[in-house]
């Protein structure tokens, strides 16, 4: 059975989370994904730390997620010698990914305009910090600065508490990545269907405004911020969060409200709550929203998260447990659905993952993989592309692999 992007060779020049993410989830779907790396330098999220647990480990997480199932070469394409070998694996391929900033790929010679004279159907795909125009264009961006310059940071803090960095995970960086590899997709549809290579160009700025697109459409028309509510100010308190008696938070996802209010009063053995006329129907709950997420509090207390759970179940009310991610491991549902996997890693030894969350009935994708070690595949490729053995030994002594 052929995988869903069997055959698509991507050239991936990119570094850290938001360039290396994209290419590493279309590595995911079967496409052939050759990381290129500077000799001795290699991509720096290699030396990146999540936790000082991972320090001495043999790899690195940041590294591992971004880069599963690629290829590993390292090559120096800044010389006039190794970019002509660059050239030669960009001919081979059908997309180039990279994440550099304005600019710096005419510098390099790797810019659209110069690789399409070479393979005019090729597709060059760049992510960056603010958008390819605009007087910020040559900035780089991390992720909390892509928080913080898109709104999300906004979004997502107390108005009346301190603005927050939703971190250290990368919310700003992952999005741009998804959305990085969307481009790609589209313009390998778009060559199918109309025969062209082209210039694709995502940010981490437009991904984190796109990722926003219902509140800030709110916001667009009506001129109000949205921002996180208190508990209490809930507009919707059967759309909340509640806490069971063993300290256990659990949410409550009823909507349309009104269709499951009368079931909740049952599975809480509170049918007089259905008659009480502060909470007649969705407009009243909401007016007397303090009263009511206090009287549930009261009620959620006197039992544990899994007992409410059951009930909750049994009365068809829609909700479910506030996870950690050591409760993601034993989640049957994330289990049967391989969102988190397990691979045999050659230095870490049997290992959970994040699997890949597209699912297709014909073309699945790769399965669990692990990122390459550095320059690991680079006599293999090299040897792929025709280069003798010779040849290699010459650019290894050159430093240039």
């Amino acid at each position: 059975m052929s995988l869903a992007l069997e055959g698509i060779r991507i050239i991936d020049l990119t570094t850290w989370q938001q360039g290396s993410g994209g290419p590493g989830l279309l590595a995911d779907l079967g496409a052939e994904v050759i990381k290129v790396e500077r000799p001795i330098v290699g991509d720096p999220a290699r030396g990146v730390t999540m936790s000082p647990l991972e320090a001495d480990r043999p790899v690195r997480s940041l590294f591992e997620a971004a880069n599963r199932g690629k290829r590993g070469i390292t090559l120096d394409f800044k010389s006039d010698e190794g970019r002509e070998v660059l050239y030669a694996l960009i001919e081979t391929a059908d997309v180039v990914a990279m994440n550099f900033r304005s600019g710096v790929a005419a510098r390099l010679g790797v810019d659209y305009a110069t690789l399409s004279t070479r393979k005019p159907d090729i597709i060059v795909a760049s992510t960056n910090g603010l958008g390819p125009d605009g007087p910020e264009a040559n900035r780089g961006l991390f992720d909390i600065m892509g928080q913080a310059r898109s709104g999300l940071m906004k979004l997502l803090s107390d108005p009346d508490q301190p603005t927050r960095y939703v971190g250290p995970w990368g919310l700003s960086d992952q999005t741009a990545a998804v959305m990085f590899a969307t481009s790609i997709l589209t313009a390998l549809v778009a060559r199918s269907l109309h025969g062209v290579g082209q210039e694709v160009s995502v940010s981490q700025l437009g991904s984190s405004i796109a990722w926003q697109t219902l509140p800030l459409h709110a916001y667009l028309f009506t001129g109000e911020q949205p921002s996180p509510r208190p508990r209490k100010e809930s507009r919707t308190p059967l759309f909340n969060l509640y806490r069971g008696s063993d300290d256990l938070w659990f949410c409550l996802s009823c909507t349309p409200p009104d269709a499951y209010w009368t079931r909740l009063c049952s599975a809480l053995e509170r049918e007089d709550l259905a008659t009480d006329p502060r909470f007649a129907d969705n407009p009243t709950r909401t007016e007397n929203a303090a009263a009511l997420v206090s009287e549930l509090d009261a009620i959620f207390a006197t039992r544990p998260r899994h007992e409410w759970m059951e009930r909750l179940e049994t009365h068809e009310v829609i909700a479910n447990a506030v996870q950690e991610y050591a409760d993601l491991l034993n989640d049957p549902q994330v289990r049967a659905n391989r969102y988190i996997d397990e691979v045999e890693h050659p230095s870490m030894g049997r290992m959970s993952v994040v699997g890949c969350p597209i699912k297709l009935s014909e073309t699945p994708s790769r399965g669990p993989a692990i990122a390459p070690e550095f320059g690991q595949h680079t006599e293999e490729v090299l040897t792929e592309l025709g280069l003798e053995w010779s040849e290699i030994s010459e650019l290894r002594e050159k430093g240039l692999v």
